[in-house]
């Protein structure tokens, strides 16, 4: 079902594609959209107890067949336009152990190939009914599900704890940012100072080439608001803009040690300018400050990849179709100022936490990205019966 709703129709609530990409079990405690149905439209799409959803289109083609399973009657929930639903025989498949085989590398794997389109890919029914899957005795298919529930349970709060231990460093992070950035109250010999008082002269904050033109082979270097991302500038997809095109806007090149700031869509990301793109210029949705010689360039960064200053950009971002900040207003913000020797002190103690909450961010990965491939081939390995886990039932 799709997500209009008609006036004299059933309200019903809508249970998406979001709903079971995200979800392994789909229950009543969710928040669905809401639609209308007609009452034919009820009797057939209404989830029931034992219903398996799965995905049947999305944009790429391995986020085909991701399955979720309804353990109880949803009296008023129907299914939506981007799922289909499978109804197991319960004489001869358990719906609960049929979840869990379609969350199978094989199972998986039939799916991504299935997968038709370009843009956006999508599986028909035969592609679904010609899925081959082991079939053993009624009773040790639903032994096999109770284990792989909790087994499943068991790997996910390990998941979540590596989850919310990345979040503890981010925030960890975010609090050191804060303090030692921003003290409360101000030392004495700090000032707070609009931006545009800490940039060079002869080279003011500004944005650069609002009509750049399409990519060239041989031309300027062009930073744009998607090449700043998590405070880094990814220089291997930098677009080229024509020399003509560049030339009115030199005044925006950049130099090494630049901050290139966004301001428009993604805006508030902020990078250090690396010297290989010397002579590069900006488009319009990036700022470009360059720190005079009295300001710590590193400082400068991290100053503005702090809370306060990234508060204040969501804050006053305008815009309907694209939102973004004014270069006056960012030419304004004030920042708390020390002396130069004391921003390379706050740089290098910051810089000092930085590397460890990295190290220790690149060991969660690793344990979770275990863990989540050891939970996959656990339930590869179960519903095709390389690893007896019926018998412990």
């Amino acid at each position: 079902m799709d997500k209009k709703s008609v006036e004299g129709d059933i309200p019903v609530s809508l249970c998406n594609y979001v709903d079971v990409y995200k979800n392994d079990l789909i229950s009543s405690d969710m928040e669905f959209m809401r639609a209308t149905a007609t009452a034919s439209q009820l009797r057939v799409f209404e989830l029931r107890r034992g219903d398996v959803l799965i995905t049947k289109d999305s944009e790429t083609a391995d986020d085909i067949g991701v399955p979720a399973y309804v353990p109880e009657d949803l009296d008023g929930v129907v299914c939506g336009y981007h799922l289909s639903i499978l109804r197991a025989n319960p004489r001869i498949v358990d719906s609960a152990f049929l979840a869990w085989v379609l969350r199978s590398d094989s199972a998986r794997q039939h799916f991504t190939a299935m997968a038709n389109g370009i843009t956006r890919f999508a599986i028909g029914y035969s592609d679904i009914g010609s899925l081959s899957i082991p079939l053993p005795p009624l009773d040790r298919q639903q032994a096999i599900a109770r284990i792989l529930d909790e087994e499943a349970a068991k790997i996910d709060a390990l998941i979540e704890m590596k989850d919310k231990l990345k979040d503890l460093l981010h925030d960890e992070t975010e609090t050191l940012l804060a303090m030692r950035l921003w003290p409360d109250p101000l030392p004495s010999n700090w000032r707070m100072t609009p931006l545009m008082r800490l940039t060079q002269s002869d080279r003011p904050i500004m944005y650069g080439i609002v009509l750049p033109g399409p990519n060239v082979t041989t031309g300027v270097p062009l930073v744009k608001g998607g090449d700043v991302s998590n405070g880094r500038l990814n220089l291997d997809v930098l677009n080229k803009t024509g020399y003509e095109i560049e030339a009115p806007f030199a005044r925006a090149r950049l130099k090494g040690g630049d901050v290139v700031l966004t301001i428009r869509g993604k805006y508030g990301d902020c990078a250090l300018v690396p010297d290989q793109l010397l002579g590069a210029n900006i488009t319009q949705d990036i700022a470009r400050i360059s720190p005079r010689k009295s300001v710590n360039g590193l400082w400068l960064l991290r100053v503005l990849q702090s809370r306060p200053i990234r508060e204040k950009i969501s804050n006053e971002a305008l815009g309907a179709a694209v939102q973004g900040v004014n270069i006056r207003d960012v030419k304004r913000y004030r920042v708390p100022v020390p002396p130069l020797d004391e921003q390379g002190a706050l740089v290098a103690e910051i810089e000092r936490h930085l590397k460890r909450v990295t190290e220790i961010s690149a060991q969660l990965d690793a344990a979770r990205t275990k863990l989540v491939e050891y939970r996959a081939a656990f339930i590869t390995a179960a519903v095709t019966g390389e690893i007896d886990v019926g018998s412990a039932a």
